[in-house]
């Protein structure tokens, strides 16, 4: 008869069961006491805005203002979310690589609690031209500013400003405080041949032929 070694069972120290009840009650207890949360929310919503106004440059798209990702960090940091993006990926479209995949994962305390997937590619207006690096950079970017978006909207609501990521909205990161990235303008019309002719920086987008307009003034 073989002698046959049973190894002990491995069981978990009392200090590692009592974290893993305390990360359990403190999940529950937020669960549970929706006013706390709300409270919890208002107050982050408050502080994010008092940041996010005195920012010199802000992405304001059709009078709507959109968070960039390093204040989607800052409101990720106030309830202790890290987020964490992998490797890109190729997109491939008849054997030509039009863009980069990425996915983010987003964790609290050390728990894994949601994530996103987001893509850079060459179709878009302003990235036709860029270099590969930049649009692996921006596929990432988009991910884990999605990421937290994910799990951090209803909180950038509460504070006024729109859901979605700034870096997100597809070929349209061309306005700043209002105006148009391209020619400068604000408002109705935009300078002809600006790529965003049929895309307002407020209101409804019209080109404006500067030289017709010229031409019909001087005669």
């Amino acid at each position: 008869m073989i002698n046959q070694k049973i190894e002990p069972r491995k069981t978990k120290s009392l200090e590692a069961l009592s974290e893993e009840y305390q990360k359990e009650k403190s999940l529950s207890s937020e669960i549970f006491n929706p006013e706390i949360i709300v409270e919890q929310a208002r107050r982050a919503a408050n502080a994010l805005k008092d940041i996010v106004e005195k920012k010199p440059k802000k992405v304001i798209i059709n009078g709507e203002q959109y968070l960039e990702f390093e204040d989607w960090q800052t409101l990720g940091y106030f309830y202790g979310f890290t987020v964490e993006t992998g490797e890109t990926k190729e997109i491939i479209r008849d054997g030509k690589i039009v863009g980069y995949t990425a996915k983010s994962i987003v964790y609290r305390n050390g728990v894994r609690v949601g994530g996103a997937e987001a893509a850079c590619l060459r179709d878009e207006f302003n990235w036709a031209t860029k270099p590969e690096f930049q649009l692996k950079s921006m596929a990432q970017t988009r991910a884990a500013a999605k990421g937290l978006r994910n799990v951090l909207a209803w909180v950038a609501v509460l504070a006024g400003y729109k859901p979605t990521p700034a870096e997100e909205v597809a070929g349209e990161e061309t306005t700043t405080n209002g105006k148009c990235k391209y020619c400068g303008s604000v408002g109705k019309y935009h300078k002809k041949g600006c790529p965003n002719a049929s895309k307002p920086a407020t209101g409804k987008g019209e080109e404006i032929d500067m030289d017709k307009i010229a031409k019909n003034i001087l005669t």
